[in-house]
């Protein structure tokens, strides 16, 4: 990995397919670990965008193997997209300002996949559109997200499993 005199962008030379995009400066442990450690950190063809620069040396300190991107702005973002032919999916765990610089790539599939804890209190809005999917582990949430967010025809949710395979996912795009 290499970081440029900037430090405002990490690049792996590695082919990824998937990023998961943490964009929320206070995601707890506890959150991450929800998908990082299951999935990201798992299958070769996945990445993680982190768009806090603390966030990403912690990361780049609990998962060494874990391939991990820094992106300060937009211009970062458009930088690691573009190197990555091969990437079809963006993964979100928190609707943030900060989506709309990935959210805007419309070749790639977006599907926000939230966490156990955010999707407890969660207040879906009309936000929640651009997304292409919203993935929820509990079945009931799904009657909510319809009633708060209105109009869905485009967006598809669906409930995953507990041991959802990661690769198997990334095949379908």
């Amino acid at each position: 990995m290499v970081i440029d005199k900037s430090e405002r962008i990490v690049r792996d030379k590695r082919e990824i397919k998937a990023l998961l995009h943490l964009a929320h400066p206070k995601l707890i442990s506890e959150q991450l670990e929800e998908w990082i450690e299951p999935y990201f950190n798992k299958f070769r063809f996945t990445g993680v965008l982190v768009r806090h620069p603390k966030l990403y040396f912690k990361l780049k300190n609990d998962y060494p193997n874990l391939q991990l991107y820094y992106a300060k702005g937009a211009l970062n973002v458009e930088e690691i997209i573009s190197t990555h032919p091969g990437l079809h999916v963006l993964f979100y765990t928190f609707n943030t300002v900060k989506n709309i610089h990935t959210l805007r790539y419309n070749h790639l599939r977006h599907i926000f996949i939230g966490t156990k804890l955010e999707n407890r209190i969660r207040t879906y809005d009309k936000s929640y559109r651009a997304y292409d999917e919203i993935w929820i582990k509990e079945p009931f949430l799904r009657k909510k997200i319809i009633k708060d967010v209105g109009d869905i025809r485009h967006l598809q949710i669906r409930v995953v499993e507990e041991e959802l395979n990661l690769n198997d996912v990334i095949e379908i795009f």
